[in-house]
C-alpha cells in the first residue's frame, strides 16, 4: 500500500500504522497517549523516493514489537496492545481524515526455506476486525549474514 515507513530501523517486528490524505496527525496526537511513541509524517514532507518525492498523506506509525524472528511474540504483543488501547482505536477510527489502519507484521524469509507459516488467531482477527484495523503480513527476503549485521 504505502510507498514509505516511518522508521529507519529493521523492518521485521509489528507496527501499526494510520493514514489518511486529509487526516491531521498532530491534531489527533495533541490528547494520545500515544503521542510519545508514535512515529509521524504529513503530506507533502520529503520520502527520500525518487519516484514519489514527497508523502501523499499524514500519518502516524507506532512500534508494537520489536521482535524479529519471534512471529508468536509479536502476536502476543500486537494482541495485549489491541485489548490495551481499545478506547484510543476506537478514537483513531473515528478520527477526521483517517482512511486506513494498518496492523502490519513483519518477518524475515531466509535463504533455503521451504514455507513461512503464519496463523492468526480469532482473538487478535476480532480485536482488529472490531476496531476496523487491516492486517498486513510483510515476509522480507534476506541472508542470514545480512540480518546478524
Amino acid at each position: 500500500h504505502h510507498l514509505f515507513r516511518l522508521d529507519t530501523g529493521n523492518m521485521a517486528g509489528c507496527i501499526l500504522f494510520a493514514s489518511g490524505k486529509v487526516f491531521d496527525v498532530d491534531s489527533f496526537l495533541e490528547s494520545s497517549q500515544w503521542r510519545e511513541a508514535a512515529s509521524t509524517v504529513h503530506k507533502g514532507d520529503k520520502t527520500g523516493n525518487k519516484k514519489r518525492p514527497h508523502a501523499i498523506e499524514s500519518a502516524l506509525q507506532i512500534k508494537i514489537s520489536d521482535s524479529e524472528d519471534n512471529v508468536d511474540k509479536q502476536i502476543k504483543e500486537a494482541t495485549a496492545f489491541l485489548e490495551k488501547h481499545e478506547s484510543e482505536l476506537q478514537r483513531l477510527k473515528s478520527f477526521s481524515g483517517v482512511e486506513e489502519i494498518e496492523l502490519r507484521f513483519g518477518g524475515w524469509w531466509y535463504e533455503n526455506t521451504a514455507a513461512f507459516v503464519l496463523s492468526l488467531p480469532p482473538t487478535l482477527v476480532s480485536l482488529a476486525g472490531r476496531h476496523g484495523i487491516e492486517v498486513s503480513i510483510c515476509i522480507y527476503a534476506t541472508t542470514e549474514a545480512s540480518v546478524a549485521e
